[in-house]
């Protein structure tokens, strides 16, 4: 479940504390342990901490809005007024009004951008995952062959808990759609990228992968997903490699392969 107001602040002001000002180079590492220790993914940890420092330059009242906000919201806002503080500002009242959501505020941040300015990297992921939540029942299995249905529940309340801090989402897993849910610990779904490169998937596919892997010490199964079959061949030959548990690691494609491929082109032409 996605944390919201005091909740992802109280998290922030914890990470904030146990981070410090590390030494050059040992950032990254400071902020992996924080996030294990506070049982939070690095992402979502990261997403926090750019939320609390957006936050603590407003002024009272927008303030006092923002932290009623989910942290992914506020994120957006904080890129916003980078290029838009006024629209920036006005944003946070519409979604205090209720005339935002998340993917909302994500179309309206791009469209306020100015020309050429693109869509890539933290944002690039943060569009992504929010479409694949929504959908997680539309995602088929390519590896292993003899591998069954998976089905995830679409609600964002079902979510379980991710002790690694290293699954991007983690859910109840069934292999019959109206079936029991299989084991305790739930299914830890990776989003792989997602990149505008193809030769980008092939060249990291080991290190997602071996992400996979150790996710299966943590939880009842693991699913890898694709969009599309991009570089699927080259995950397959790694998992094919690996003395990988049986039936512990699935990997999926994402179908809306077309649809994702327009996307990232226009998003290279912005």
């Amino acid at each position: 479940m996605r944390a919201t107001g005091r909740d992802w602040m109280a998290i922030a002001e914890k990470a904030a504390t146990m981070i410090g000002d590390p030494a050059q180079g040992e950032k990254e590492t400071a902020l992996d342990a924080a996030s294990a220790e506070l049982k939070v993914s690095p992402k979502s940890l990261r997403s926090y901490l750019v939320a609390r420092g957006f936050v603590e330059l407003l002024e009272e009242s927008a303030r006092v809005q923002a932290m009623a906000m989910p942290a992914a919201a506020v994120e957006v806002i904080a890129r916003w007024q980078r290029h838009d503080p006024k629209g920036a500002l006005c944003a946070i009242d519409m979604y205090a009004r209720g005339q935002h959501t998340v993917r909302s505020l994500l179309a309206a941040e791009a469209a306020a951008r100015p020309p050429r300015s693109g869509l890539g990297g933290r944002r690039l992921e943060l569009v992504y995952r929010d479409e694949i939540e929504g959908r997680l029942g539309e995602l088929q299995p390519v590896w292993p062959r003899s591998s069954r249905p998976l089905y995830f529940s679409d609600d964002k309340t079902a979510a379980l808990p991710n002790p690694s801090g290293k699954a991007d989402l983690v859910r109840p897993l069934r292999y019959r759609k109206e079936g029991p849910a299989v084991g305790k610990s739930g299914c830890a779904i990776i989003i792989v990228g997602p990149y505008t490169a193809v030769e980008l998937y092939k060249r990291r596919a080991a290190d997602w992968c071996l992400r996979a892997l150790g996710l299966t010490y943590f939880h009842d199964h693991v699913a890898l997903v694709l969009p599309g079959s991009v570089a699927r061949r080259a995950f397959i030959a790694v998992l094919e490699t690996a003395k990988v548990p049986q039936l512990r690691i699935t990997l999926l494609r994402d179908p809306g392969r077309r649809k994702w491929e327009n996307f990232c082109r226009r998003s290279r032409r912005r």
